[in-house]
C-alpha cells in the first residue's frame, strides 16, 4: 500500500514497525488504503526498526508506529488535483536510466519505486488477459508503448468478477487516466507475489488508475 504525501511532496509506502511488514487485511481492513482516502500517519523512530528493504523500495518505505487514521475522503476531481504533483512526464522520466525493456528495474537500482503518469484512455488503453492476470497496454506522453501487469486490488477484483471486457469498458468510458505505477515488492500479492525475479529484476506494475 502506498500514497502521496502532499506535505513532503513525495510518495510514501507505510510499513509496520515492528516488524516492518506490509498491511494484513484483518488489521487495516479492506478499505483504509482505497484511492481518495486521506490518512494520518504516525511515523516510528527510525532507530526502533529497520523497514528499508534496499533500493529501489528504500526511497519510499517509511516506518509507522500504528495503523494510519482515516481523516477524510476526496472526490474524483479534488483527488486528481491533489495527485497532479505526483505525476512524471513519462514512464522513462519517472524511472530514468534504471528502466529496462519498458517493464522492470533491477534490485539495488537507485530510482523511485513509486510514481504516476497521465495518459490517454478510451481506445488508447487496452486491457488483455494473460495466464498470470490482466495487463494494461497504454502509450504515455512520450509516445512509448507499455504492457504492464495490473496489481490494483479494485481492478483485479473487477477483472475476476466480470472479465477483461469490464476493464476495457471502464477505460472506453473516459478520455484520460492518471496511472499509478509501482515496483512490485517481495511481499506483493497477486500474479507477481514472489517479487524480484531470481536474476534481480523488479517488475513495474499498474497499482491503480484514476479515470476521468
Amino acid at each position: 500500500m502506498a500514497g502521496w504525501c502532499a506535505e513532503e511532496r513525495r510518495m510514501l509506502r507505510p510499513r509496520l514497525a515492528p516488524p516492518g511488514t506490509g498491511w494484513p487485511e484483518e488489521l487495516a481492513g479492506p478499505h483504509l488504503f482505497e484511492m481518495g482516502n486521506v490518512v494520518r500517519l504516525k511515523t516510528a523512530d527510525a532507530a526502533e526498526t529497520a523497514v528499508a528493504r534496499g533500493l529501489p523500495f528504500a526511497r519510499e518505505d517509511v516506518a509507522v508506529a500504528a495503523v494510519p487514521e482515516l481523516i477524510g475522503t476526496l472526490g474524483r476531481y479534488p483527488l486528481l488535483a491533489a495527485l497532479r504533483p505526483s505525476e512524471s512526464p513519462s514512464v522513462a522520466a519517472l524511472f530514468g536510466a534504471a528502466l529496462r525493456d519498458a517493464s522492470h528495474v533491477m534490485a539495488g537500482d537507485d530510482c523511485p519505486s513509486l510514481g504516476a503518469v497521465e495518459v490517454r484512455a478510451g481506445a488508447q488503453m487496452v486491457f488483455a488477459d494473460t495466464p498470470h492476470g490482466a495487463v494494461c497496454r497504454f502509450t504515455d506522453a512520450a509516445e512509448a508503448p507499455y504492457a504492464l501487469p495490473v496489481a490494483s486490488h479494485p481492478l483485479r477484483r473487477l477483472h475476476a468478477e466480470h472479465g477483461v471486457g469490464a476493464l476495457n469498458d471502464l477505460a472506453a468510458g473516459h478520455r484520460r487516466a492518471h496511472i499509478r505505477l509501482g515496483a512490485l515488492p517481495p511481499d506483493a500479492d497477486g500474479p507477481d507475489a514472489d517479487g524480484p525475479d531470481a536474476d534481480g529484476r523488479v517488475r513495474i506494475a499498474v497499482t491503480n488508475i484514476l479515470f476521468y
